[in-house]
């Protein structure tokens, strides 16, 4: 076992080896991003993401037809997206659209608009992502995403209990 950098909490040796992807400049949503996605395991589930930049307001189209197509290749039946506002209403409402057509539900709550960093967590299976950068950013700086463990995970989930969003018992979201 290893300490991380602060000291609380300990992994096995080779967790980071394993749970931790470097990306830069070639990396691309559809490449890295949906492989690490993939991984949340959300076929047929919900995945709720707080990235506050994921609908911004100077989106340009290759942005918005990647995200679509990830979204979409996801295969959730909802997404909620927990931001203190839609951002970009418009692009929000394209993306709604595109996705009710696959038959996922993309939903808005400003129940926990306080999150920094861009979580992408699916409650029936326990898994989530986080990304050092939010998806519009990948490729433009070296960022890096995490597959978090399930204790940090379990930890997260309370924040979502706590606003309201899902119930403790409850996976899917109220």
């Amino acid at each position: 076992m290893k300490e991380t950098d602060i000291g609380f909490e300990r992994f096995e040796e080779d967790f980071c080896a394993q749970n931790t992807f470097i990306c830069g400049s070639t990396a691309t949503l559809q490449t890295e991003v949906a492989t690490q996605l993939s991984r949340l395991n959300a076929s047929g589930n919900t995945v709720f993401v707080t990235d506050p930049y994921l609908f911004p307001p100077s989106a340009d189209s290759t942005y918005q037809a990647d995200l679509i197509t990830l979204l979409k290749g996801l295969n959730a039946v909802k997404i909620t997206y927990c931001a203190k506002s839609k951002g970009n209403s418009t692009f929000f409402q394209q993306m709604q659209t595109a996705l009710q057509s696959v038959g996922t539900v993309l939903d808005f709550t400003c129940q926990l608009d306080d999150c920094h960093d861009r979580f992408w967590y699916c409650p029936e299976t326990e898994k989530c992502v986080i990304f050092g950068t939010s998806l519009n950013g990948i490729g433009r700086k070296i960022c890096r995403i995490d597959m978090l463990t399930t204790e940090e995970t379990a930890e997260l989930k309370q924040y979502f209990v706590h606003a309201g969003i899902i119930t403790n018992g409850g996976n899917n979201g109220t």
